[in-house]
């Protein structure tokens, strides 16, 4: 047969020892001197539980409490208290699953009561359906029980279970006086709970003021890093700003020669690309020479080809010739005396045409040298000719060169009229910068002093802090 779910009704109670109103009076004076005196929720739990037990002689008292995790899941925290000679042993299993049991509101015996926030009383959980560790209980000798909620602000934070080695209910006037026991344990978890957040208050107050004080000192420290640096770059800059002034001074003497030096550059240009010109035109000239006289050394070859011609036609010429007067001399001598006067005339020719033959030869031998001279003069004339176009090109790139530089350094000259002008401007920026530099080195004092104000204010506030800290947790 099934047991019945009591929720403190006196049905089949078994009568426990007898509790007169002094004992109860005196239990309830011993559990809420122990909320007084304890702040640590697990050992005072432990104390209450031991009040408890002793008071109903049920020796075996457990706690599951809400999980912040999930706030519709019980678990246990490992809040046990067996009485004294209890063997621990001989509900070893009921321990270790009870432990390991999860229970959702409404799911189990502690989820109903966590759901109903009524206590229960059970006869024997070992025949409940609804008690899911009924097994085990079975075989540790687990046997009667009751529970009840923790309620804090009508939310149940954890559910306590009491059991006795024996079937029975508890007496019903115990079981009332278990609210009280109830509201005490909901008092202590709740200054629990209130000290473990001012706890967590004062850690995180204490760490944010020390975080604040050491970026604070830390701040402070890179700023007097910053103020000595700045300090530092500042009479640097004056250094800086005076050697600026003298070098402004000589690069303003520097411009001016250099302006005067670039109208010089821009009159020579003008002056060479005019010459530029004229060696163009004289190259120009020049080239047309060279072609003519070419040519002409070409008519040269061509005459003395035609002279050479002539010249061994006469050779030829007196060759026949000589030919002629060696046989009128011939004819003269065969003739005897008649012929001795043609004789004489025949050797006057043969000589003539002899002299003849070798002056044409003569004349064909200078012709030749002619020609070669005029061949050898025409092939450097072509050379010369090669590099005069060279020469042209050339003189023209140049022309084109000294007409671009002659623009350029127009371009110069402009932009250096220019420079001066920004370079007045310029000066006038360093003497500002003179005198923000004297700025900056007096902010750098300034910050030196703030400095040291901050580091006492960081030390003030940290004695601060500890006093404050001290006087909460007294």
């Amino acid at each position: 047969m099934l047991a019945k779910i009591v929720a403190f009704q006196p049905k089949n109670k078994i009568q426990s020892q007898n509790t007169g109103l002094t004992e109860a009076l005196s239990f309830l004076n011993r559990v809420s001197a122990i909320v007084d005196r304890h702040d640590d929720f697990k050992t005072a739990t432990r104390k209450i539980f031991a009040e408890v037990c002793t008071y109903t002689q049920w020796p075996i008292a457990h706690l599951y409490i809400n999980t912040t995790e999930k706030p519709e899941t019980y678990i246990s925290n490992g809040i046990w208290f067996l009485e004294n000679g209890f063997d621990k042993n001989a509900i070893d299993e009921f321990v270790t699953i009870s432990e390991e049991s999860i229970f959702e509101t409404g799911k189990g015996l502690i989820g109903l009561i966590a759901q109903e926030k009524e206590a229960k009383a059970i006869e024997d959980v070992t025949v409940l359906t609804q008690f899911l560790r009924a097994e085990a209980a079975a075989r540790n000798g687990v046997r009667g029980f009751f529970g009840f909620p923790i309620l804090v602000n009508q939310k149940c934070v954890a559910v306590a279970e009491f059991y006795s080695r024996q079937t029975g209910l508890l007496d019903p006037t115990a079981l009332e006086i278990m609210q009280y026991v109830s509201s005490q344990l909901a008092r202590l978890y709740e200054r629990a709970t209130h000290l473990d957040h001012q706890e967590q208050l004062i850690k995180q107050f204490q760490s944010n003021v020390q975080t604040s004080i050491q970026k604070l000192a830390e701040g402070s420290h890179e700023l007097e890093n910053v103020a000595s640096g700045v300090q530092q770059q500042a009479n640097l800059t004056n250094r800086q700003s005076d050697q600026v002034t003298r070098g402004s001074n000589s690069i303003a003497g520097n411009m001016e020669t250099l302006q005067q030096a670039m109208e010089d550059l821009v009159h020579i240009e003008g002056q060479t690309l005019q010459s530029s010109t004229t060696v163009n035109s004289t190259v120009e000239e020049l080239a047309k020479n060279v072609m003519t006289t070419l040519q002409e050394l070409r008519q040269l070859g061509t005459l003395s080809a035609q002279i050479e011609s002539i010249a061994q036609n006469v050779s030829e010429i007196s060759s026949q010739v000589r030919m002629l007067g060696l046989n009128a001399s011939i004819e003269a001598a065969r003739a005897g005396i008649a012929g001795k006067g043609f004789a004489i005339v025949a050797g006057e020719i043969k000589s003539l045409a002899q002299q003849s033959e070798k002056s044409s030869q003569d004349i064909s031998t200078q012709l030749s040298e002619i020609r070669t001279i005029a061949d050898s003069s025409i092939t450097c004339m072509q050379t010369v000719r090669q590099s005069m176009d060279m020469l042209e090109n050339c003189t023209g790139n140049l022309s084109n060169v000294v007409d671009q530089q002659h623009q350029a350094t127009k371009t110069i000259r402009q932009n250096l009229t220019d420079a001066q002008g920004t370079f007045a401007h310029i000066g006038q920026d360093i003497a500002g910068m003179g005198n923000a530099s004297a700025d900056l080195l007096n902010l750098a004092q300034n910050a030196s002093t703030q400095v040291q104000s901050i580091k006492g204010l960081s030390e003030s506030i940290s004695s601060s802090s500890h006093d404050f800290i001290a006087a909460l947790k007294n």
